[in-house]
């Protein structure tokens, strides 16, 4: 049986906007970091990943794409205190 992406994984795929041949891997190395397991993750695992997420996205993005969307994917955060 094939198991599905994780849903607050893909939402973070697709606020992140990194070209669709680097976004799994990159950003499954990003939660790694920060010993979040990218199969398995909820918003209190995504709030401590933000540091390692912002750094990627600023390899893929301009400054202010790299921050308008940090604060996208921030607030998929939200409700996880």
């Amino acid at each position: 049986m094939k198991v599905g992406v994780d849903p607050l994984f893909s939402d973070l795929m697709e606020r992140a906007g990194l070209p669709r041949v680097v976004a799994k891997a990159s950003l499954t190395r990003a939660l790694a970091r920060s010993g979040v397991d990218a199969n398995h993750i909820e918003p209190r695992d995504l709030r401590r990943a933000l540091g390692s997420i912002r750094t990627t996205l600023q390899v893929y993005h301009d400054a202010a794409e790299a921050e308008r969307r940090y604060a996208w994917i921030e607030s998929l955060c939200e409700g996880d205190a």
